[in-house]
């Protein structure tokens, strides 16, 4: 999950060149999201959830056959710092790839 903060850069490009319509959506989900961020912020101060979880610990099986090629960032060990930087490598790849094609095209 944190990784998710990169995805600004691809949503960004993607708002950049969407219509009216693509953009509005985009909005609607951002202030959804905020919304529901200050949502749990709420119900974890009034006990209602519990927002500290280790998804690493969930047995849900589409989650634990991938989950090792994603870092956890409990410790920082040689594993985490690869991932992460495999990660933010994979990433860079694929914006610079779309902006390529985006000028290409």
């Amino acid at each position: 999950m944190s990784v998710f903060p990169l995805l600004v850069i691809p949503l960004t490009l993607v708002a950049a060149r969407a219509g009216r319509m693509v953009q509005a959506a985009m909005l609607a989900l951002g202030i959804y999201s905020v919304a529901v961020t200050a949502g749990l912020a709420q119900a974890d101060h009034a006990g209602e959830v519990t927002m500290v979880v280790d998804p690493f610990d969930m047995s849900f099986p589409p989650f634990s056959a991938a989950a090792h090629h994603f870092p956890s960032y409990t410790s920082w060990t040689l594993e985490t710092w690869g991932l992460t930087v495999g990660w933010l490598i994979a990433a860079s790849v694929a914006v610079v790839s779309i902006a390529r094609c985006r000028r290409a095209g």
